[in-house]
């Protein structure tokens, strides 16, 4: 890890932009062109390459870039008691619309 002292505090929460080869295994995926297995090997490959250039860059706090996660506030809300996931026709447009 780096000893560099900054003069000032920062913060990041751990959501990194997605690469193009997640963002094209995740249409493929999707689409049915690959399986999950492949799918996984991608988003795998791609973490290790993130978390290998916060060690190079010096962080002293590593994520994986949240590569697995697809909406943040979803995932929180489907871990909670009382909240069901269901598939909408709109959910299923929107999702095609942005890659995610």
């Amino acid at each position: 890890m780096s000893k560099l002292q900054t003069p000032f505090r920062y913060d990041f929460v751990g959501s990194f932009l997605r690469p193009q080869a997640l963002k094209d295994a995740k249409a493929a995926y999707r689409d049915g062109k690959i399986t999950k297995e492949e799918f996984d090997k991608v988003v795998n490959e791609e973490i290790t390459k993130v978390v290998a250039k916060q060690k190079e860059l010096g962080f002293h706090a590593i994520t994986d870039g949240e590569f697995r996660r697809t909406f943040w506030h979803l995932d929180f809300m489907w871990g909670l008691d009382g909240v069901a996931h269901e598939n909408w026709k709109w959910c299923e447009i929107r999702c095609r619309a942005c890659g995610s």
